[in-house]
């Protein structure tokens, strides 16, 4: 395994994205050949989908919090 480059990106940098070279490791063909990208982005699709919903139902749940904090709240009595 080779360490080809590591990323320079925005966002989260306590993960580091990088390119890696895989020669003479074991691999399985999980796939019809030619066919791997195409079934590697369904599944992709997926975790995007997952990821989208989880994000707003987060929202929703904060944005409840602070209305419920908002509307008990008293200010200058």
């Amino acid at each position: 395994m080779q360490l080809i480059s590591l990323k320079d990106k925005l966002g989260t940098r306590q993960l580091p994205t990088a390119e890696i070279l895989l020669n003479g490791c074991r691999a399985y063909l999980i796939s019809e050949v030619g066919k791997g990208i195409k079934d590697s982005a369904a599944m992709l699709n997926v975790t995007r989908l997952y990821t989208a919903g989880t994000a707003v139902g987060y929202m929703r749940r904060m944005l409840a919090l602070a209305r419920d904090y908002a509307d008990r709240r008293q200010v200058f009595g």
